[in-house]
C-alpha cells in the first residue's frame, strides 16, 4: 500500500494548549460581518459618510462569483460574449465590476454632513446597493477609495484574542 491509501495512525489532534499555526489561513468573522469605514474631507477632516463594508475577495469569493453571474445573466447575449472576449465597452465593464462591488460588499450607508442625507439616506442591508451605486456613479472617485478599503486584507485582520487590530 502506498503513504496515501495506508492509515498509519499518525494523525493526532494538536494539543489543546498550542495555537493552530494555520489559524491565520481561516477567514476573520470581520471579512463577512464588515468593518466601519469613515470617509473624510480631504482638507477640513470632517467625516462626510460612513460605509459597513465587508471584505471584497478572500471568504466572500463565491458570493462575488454568484452576484457576477446574476448580473451577466440579465445582459444580452451580445454583451455576455463581448465580455468574455475582452471587447466589451469599458463602461459596460465598469458599471458590471461597481454592481457586484456594491452588491457583495457593501452592509450598510450612513451619510454624516447634513447636506448628503437628503441625496443620499442612510440605509442597511441590501436597500443600501441603490443609494451607493447612486452614489458611485455619481462620485467616481468615492468607488475608487471605498473598493480599495475593501480589498485591504489587513483591515480586517485580527489579533490572537479574535478583536479586529484595526478597531
Amino acid at each position: 500500500m502506498n503513504d496515501i491509501t495506508q492509515d498509519t495512525g499518525a494523525a493526532q489532534a494538536a494539543p489543546t494548549d498550542q495555537r493552530d499555526p494555520l489559524a491565520v489561513f481561516k477567514p476573520s468573522a470581520k471579512e463577512k460581518e464588515g468593518v466601519t469605514v469613515d470617509v473624510e474631507h480631504p482638507e477640513t477632516g470632517e467625516v462626510l459618510m460612513r460605509f459597513r463594508v465587508a471584505r471584497f475577495g478572500g471568504s466572500n469569493n463565491a458570493k462575488i462569483i454568484r452576484v457576477e453571474r446574476e448580473l451577466k445573466g440579465r445582459m444580452t447575449q451580445k454583451q455576455r460574449r463581448q465580455l468574455d472576449n475582452g471587447t466589451a465597452d469599458p463602461d459596460l465593464v465598469m458599471r458590471l465590476n461597481r454592481m457586484t462591488f456594491v452588491r457583495t460588499t457593501i452592509l450598510g450607508f450612513d451619510p454624516v454632513h447634513p447636506t448628503l442625507k437628503e441625496r443620499y439616506p442612510a440605509k442597511d442591508g441590501p436597500e443600501a446597493h441603490p443609494v451607493v451605486d447612486e452614489l458611485f456613479r455619481d462620485y467616481p472617485g468615492m468607488y475608487d477609495a471605498v473598493s480599495e478599503l475593501a480589498t485591504d486584507e489587513a483591515k480586517y485582520a485580527t489579533d490572537e484574542t479574535g478583536d479586529a487590530k484595526n478597531d
